[in-house]
Protein backbone atom coordinates (compact mmCIF):
# COMPACT_ATOMS: atom_id res chain seq x y z
CA UNK A 1 0.00 0.00 0.00
CA UNK A 2 0.99 3.60 -0.40
CA UNK A 3 0.47 6.93 1.34
CA UNK A 4 -3.21 7.05 0.38
CA UNK A 5 -3.87 4.18 2.78
CA UNK A 6 -0.98 4.20 5.25
CA UNK A 7 -1.47 7.88 6.12
CA UNK A 8 -4.85 9.21 5.02
CA UNK A 9 -6.98 6.11 5.46
CA UNK A 10 -5.33 5.11 8.74
CA UNK A 11 -5.87 8.65 10.06
CA UNK A 12 -9.57 8.47 9.18
CA UNK A 13 -9.89 5.04 10.77
CA UNK A 14 -8.26 6.30 13.96
CA UNK A 15 -10.72 9.21 14.17
CA UNK A 16 -13.62 6.85 13.51
CA UNK A 17 -12.34 4.59 16.31
CA UNK A 18 -12.60 7.45 18.81
CA UNK A 19 -9.14 9.01 18.88
CA UNK A 20 -9.03 12.82 18.87
CA UNK A 21 -7.54 14.65 15.88
CA UNK A 22 -4.08 15.08 17.41
CA UNK A 23 -3.73 11.41 18.37
CA UNK A 24 -5.16 10.22 15.04
CA UNK A 25 -2.54 12.28 13.18
CA UNK A 26 0.25 10.79 15.33
CA UNK A 27 -0.99 7.28 14.51
CA UNK A 28 -1.22 8.14 10.80
CA UNK A 29 2.25 9.74 10.77
CA UNK A 30 3.80 6.72 12.49
CA UNK A 31 2.08 4.42 10.02
CA UNK A 32 3.38 6.30 6.97
CA UNK A 33 6.84 6.85 8.45
CA UNK A 34 7.50 3.11 8.25
CA UNK A 35 7.85 3.65 4.49
CA UNK A 36 9.91 6.83 4.93
CA UNK A 37 12.38 6.01 7.69
CA UNK A 38 15.69 5.44 5.91
CA UNK A 39 17.92 6.84 8.64
CA UNK A 40 20.21 4.32 10.30
CA UNK A 41 23.22 6.26 11.62
CA UNK A 42 23.21 7.45 15.27
CA UNK A 43 22.33 11.12 15.68
CA UNK A 44 23.95 13.28 18.40
CA UNK A 45 21.64 15.72 20.19
CA UNK A 46 22.44 18.34 22.79
CA UNK A 47 20.27 20.12 25.36
CA UNK A 48 21.51 23.71 25.27
CA UNK A 49 20.23 24.52 28.76
CA UNK A 50 21.67 21.56 30.65
CA UNK A 51 24.50 20.97 28.16
CA UNK A 52 23.57 17.30 28.28
CA UNK A 53 24.32 15.25 25.18
CA UNK A 54 22.08 12.47 23.90
CA UNK A 55 22.60 9.79 21.29
CA UNK A 56 19.54 8.96 19.21
CA UNK A 57 19.88 5.62 17.46
CA UNK A 58 17.07 5.37 14.85
CA UNK A 59 15.59 2.09 13.65
CA UNK A 60 15.54 1.92 9.88
CA UNK A 61 12.23 0.58 8.56
CA UNK A 62 12.59 1.39 4.84
CA UNK A 63 15.28 0.73 2.28
CA UNK A 64 15.76 1.41 -1.40
CA UNK A 65 18.74 0.79 -3.62
CA UNK A 66 21.02 -2.09 -4.49
CA UNK A 67 21.71 -3.01 -0.85
CA UNK A 68 18.09 -4.15 -0.62
CA UNK A 69 19.27 -7.50 -1.97
CA UNK A 70 21.25 -8.22 1.22
CA UNK A 71 19.94 -10.58 3.89
CA UNK A 72 20.81 -8.05 6.60
CA UNK A 73 18.19 -5.70 5.07
CA UNK A 74 15.65 -8.49 4.63
CA UNK A 75 15.72 -9.57 8.28
CA UNK A 76 15.88 -6.06 9.79
CA UNK A 77 13.59 -4.11 7.43
CA UNK A 78 11.46 -6.06 4.97
CA UNK A 79 10.40 -9.08 7.03
CA UNK A 80 9.51 -7.38 10.36
CA UNK A 81 7.86 -4.23 8.94
CA UNK A 82 6.51 -4.99 5.45
CA UNK A 83 6.27 -8.74 4.85
CA UNK A 84 5.42 -10.11 8.27
CA UNK A 85 5.31 -13.94 8.39
CA UNK A 86 1.93 -15.45 9.35
CA UNK A 87 3.31 -16.81 12.63
CA UNK A 88 6.21 -16.05 14.96
CA UNK A 89 9.20 -18.33 14.72
CA UNK A 90 9.96 -20.87 17.44
CA UNK A 91 13.47 -22.26 17.26
CA UNK A 92 13.72 -26.00 16.79
CA UNK A 93 16.86 -27.96 16.03
CA UNK A 94 16.92 -28.66 12.27
CA UNK A 95 17.75 -32.28 13.02
CA UNK A 96 14.74 -32.64 15.31
CA UNK A 97 11.89 -34.93 14.32
CA UNK A 98 9.49 -32.05 14.97
CA UNK A 99 11.39 -29.54 12.83
CA UNK A 100 9.24 -27.60 10.38
CA UNK A 101 10.85 -24.94 8.13
CA UNK A 102 9.53 -21.49 9.04
CA UNK A 103 6.95 -19.94 6.74
CA UNK A 104 8.04 -16.52 5.47
CA UNK A 105 5.12 -15.91 3.09
CA UNK A 106 2.83 -13.06 4.18
CA UNK A 107 -0.85 -13.87 4.70
CA UNK A 108 -3.66 -11.30 4.99
CA UNK A 109 -5.10 -10.76 8.47
CA UNK A 110 -2.60 -13.23 9.93
CA UNK A 111 -2.57 -14.26 13.58
CA UNK A 112 0.90 -12.82 14.09
CA UNK A 113 0.01 -9.39 12.64
CA UNK A 114 -3.08 -9.25 14.86
CA UNK A 115 -1.00 -10.19 17.90
CA UNK A 116 1.51 -7.39 17.22
CA UNK A 117 -1.34 -4.88 16.88
CA UNK A 118 -2.96 -6.00 20.12
CA UNK A 119 0.33 -5.75 22.00
CA UNK A 120 0.88 -2.23 20.63
CA UNK A 121 -2.57 -1.11 21.81
CA UNK A 122 -1.75 -2.25 25.36
CA UNK A 123 1.34 -0.03 25.68
CA UNK A 124 1.05 1.95 28.92
CA UNK A 125 3.09 4.97 27.80
CA UNK A 126 0.64 7.20 25.91
CA UNK A 127 2.99 8.72 23.33
CA UNK A 128 4.75 5.45 22.69
CA UNK A 129 1.41 3.65 22.41
CA UNK A 130 0.19 5.92 19.60
CA UNK A 131 3.43 5.43 17.66
CA UNK A 132 3.37 1.67 18.20
CA UNK A 133 -0.24 1.46 17.01
CA UNK A 134 0.66 3.39 13.84
CA UNK A 135 3.65 1.17 13.10
CA UNK A 136 1.65 -1.99 13.79
CA UNK A 137 -1.20 -0.79 11.55
CA UNK A 138 1.27 -0.29 8.70
CA UNK A 139 2.47 -3.88 8.94
CA UNK A 140 -1.11 -5.08 9.46
CA UNK A 141 -2.35 -3.28 6.32
CA UNK A 142 0.56 -4.65 4.30
CA UNK A 143 -0.57 -8.20 5.02
CA UNK A 144 -3.28 -7.59 2.39
CA UNK A 145 -1.27 -5.89 -0.34
CA UNK A 146 1.77 -8.14 0.23
CA UNK A 147 -0.06 -11.41 0.73
CA UNK A 148 1.60 -14.25 -1.16
CA UNK A 149 5.05 -12.61 -1.09
CA UNK A 150 7.92 -12.84 1.39
CA UNK A 151 10.52 -10.32 2.55
CA UNK A 152 13.49 -12.46 1.56
CA UNK A 153 15.17 -13.31 -1.72
CA UNK A 154 13.32 -16.38 -2.96
CA UNK A 155 12.61 -17.60 -6.49
CA UNK A 156 9.95 -19.97 -5.16
CA UNK A 157 8.07 -17.36 -3.11
CA UNK A 158 8.50 -14.18 -5.14
CA UNK A 159 8.90 -15.06 -8.80
CA UNK A 160 6.53 -12.96 -10.96
CA UNK A 161 6.06 -13.54 -14.69
CA UNK A 162 3.42 -12.89 -17.35
CA UNK A 163 1.78 -9.89 -15.68
CA UNK A 164 -1.65 -8.84 -16.93
CA UNK A 165 -3.62 -5.76 -15.82
CA UNK A 166 -7.39 -5.45 -16.05
CA UNK A 167 -8.41 -2.25 -17.80
CA UNK A 168 -11.53 -1.27 -19.76
CA UNK A 169 -13.12 -4.71 -19.29
CA UNK A 170 -10.20 -6.70 -20.68
CA UNK A 171 -6.76 -8.01 -19.73
CA UNK A 172 -3.68 -6.14 -20.98
CA UNK A 173 -0.25 -7.81 -20.99
CA UNK A 174 2.76 -6.02 -19.51
CA UNK A 175 4.70 -3.80 -21.89
CA UNK A 176 8.23 -4.33 -23.23
CA UNK A 177 9.42 -1.56 -20.90
CA UNK A 178 7.96 -3.43 -17.92
CA UNK A 179 9.82 -6.59 -18.97
CA UNK A 180 13.11 -4.70 -19.24
CA UNK A 181 12.63 -3.24 -15.76
CA UNK A 182 11.76 -6.72 -14.47
CA UNK A 183 14.97 -8.16 -15.93
CA UNK A 184 17.10 -5.39 -14.43
CA UNK A 185 15.42 -5.97 -11.08
CA UNK A 186 16.29 -9.68 -11.24
CA UNK A 187 19.95 -8.89 -11.87
CA UNK A 188 20.51 -6.26 -9.19
CA UNK A 189 17.85 -6.76 -6.50
CA UNK A 190 16.93 -10.42 -6.86
CA UNK A 191 13.46 -11.78 -6.16
CA UNK A 192 12.68 -9.97 -2.93
CA UNK A 193 9.12 -9.17 -1.89
CA UNK A 194 7.00 -7.95 -4.81
CA UNK A 195 10.05 -6.37 -6.47
CA UNK A 196 9.36 -8.11 -9.78
CA UNK A 197 5.76 -6.83 -9.77
CA UNK A 198 6.88 -3.26 -9.09
CA UNK A 199 4.28 -1.03 -7.46
CA UNK A 200 1.25 -3.07 -8.65
CA UNK A 201 0.49 -4.84 -5.32
CA UNK A 202 0.42 -1.49 -3.51
CA UNK A 203 -2.32 0.03 -5.70
CA UNK A 204 -5.57 -0.55 -3.84
CA UNK A 205 -7.73 0.09 -6.92
CA UNK A 206 -5.98 -2.33 -9.28
CA UNK A 207 -7.03 -5.71 -10.61
CA UNK A 208 -4.08 -7.69 -11.93
CA UNK A 209 -2.65 -11.19 -12.21
CA UNK A 210 0.65 -12.96 -12.72
CA UNK A 211 2.15 -16.42 -13.05
CA UNK A 212 4.61 -17.89 -10.58
CA UNK A 213 6.80 -20.21 -12.69
CA UNK A 214 8.11 -22.05 -9.62
CA UNK A 215 4.72 -23.69 -9.06
CA UNK A 216 3.05 -22.85 -12.40
CA UNK A 217 0.16 -21.11 -10.63
CA UNK A 218 -1.64 -18.03 -11.93
CA UNK A 219 -2.48 -15.69 -9.07
CA UNK A 220 -5.06 -12.94 -9.45
CA UNK A 221 -5.43 -9.86 -7.22
CA UNK A 222 -8.65 -7.90 -7.30
CA UNK A 223 -7.76 -5.13 -4.87
CA UNK A 224 -10.80 -2.94 -5.38
CA UNK A 225 -13.22 -5.23 -3.50
CA UNK A 226 -10.37 -6.31 -1.23
CA UNK A 227 -9.99 -2.81 0.20
CA UNK A 228 -13.65 -1.84 0.61
CA UNK A 229 -14.33 -1.26 4.28
CA UNK A 230 -17.68 -1.18 6.02
CA UNK A 231 -17.27 0.60 9.34
CA UNK A 232 -19.11 -0.35 12.50
CA UNK A 233 -17.68 1.57 15.42
CA UNK A 234 -19.35 1.66 18.83
CA UNK A 235 -16.94 4.22 20.26
CA UNK A 236 -17.42 7.95 20.73
CA UNK A 237 -14.88 10.57 21.68
CA UNK A 238 -15.04 11.63 25.32
CA UNK A 239 -12.54 12.62 28.05
CA UNK A 240 -11.37 10.02 30.52
CA UNK A 241 -10.51 10.43 34.16
CA UNK A 242 -7.03 9.44 35.26
CA UNK A 243 -8.24 6.16 36.76
CA UNK A 244 -10.62 5.22 33.91
CA UNK A 245 -10.07 3.19 30.80
CA UNK A 246 -12.18 2.21 27.83
CA UNK A 247 -11.85 -0.43 25.16
CA UNK A 248 -12.77 0.75 21.69
CA UNK A 249 -14.11 -2.09 19.59
CA UNK A 250 -13.64 -1.07 15.97
CA UNK A 251 -14.98 -3.66 13.55
CA UNK A 252 -14.14 -3.64 9.84
CA UNK A 253 -15.83 -5.78 7.26
CA UNK A 254 -13.52 -6.49 4.36
CA UNK A 255 -14.97 -7.84 1.14
CA UNK A 256 -12.76 -10.20 -0.84
CA UNK A 257 -15.58 -10.49 -3.33
CA UNK A 258 -19.25 -9.56 -3.61
CA UNK A 259 -20.40 -12.54 -1.56
CA UNK A 260 -17.37 -13.31 0.59
CA UNK A 261 -17.17 -10.88 3.52
CA UNK A 262 -15.34 -11.61 6.76
CA UNK A 263 -14.90 -9.58 9.92
CA UNK A 264 -12.13 -8.74 12.33
CA UNK A 265 -11.97 -6.40 15.30
CA UNK A 266 -9.27 -4.03 16.51
CA UNK A 267 -9.26 -3.27 20.22
CA UNK A 268 -7.68 -0.03 21.42
CA UNK A 269 -7.30 0.39 25.16
CA UNK A 270 -7.13 4.07 26.12
CA UNK A 271 -6.07 4.74 29.70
Amino acid sequence: MQKDFHYYCVGILARAAGFNTRDALIIAYASQYVDDSTESKPIKLKDEESKTEFLFDPVRTAHTGLKASKWSIHKRVFIPFHFIPPEGFTYTEPASYFYTPPNFVTRSNSHFANKILRNASRERNEKRRLCRIGIALHTFADTWSHTGFSGRNSKVENSVKNIHIWDRNEWHKETVTDKIIESITDIFAGEVGHCEAGYLPDLSFLRWKYKNPSNNLTIEYDDMPGFVFDFDCNATEFPLAADESVTLNFTLTIYNGPAQPFNFSIYFVQS
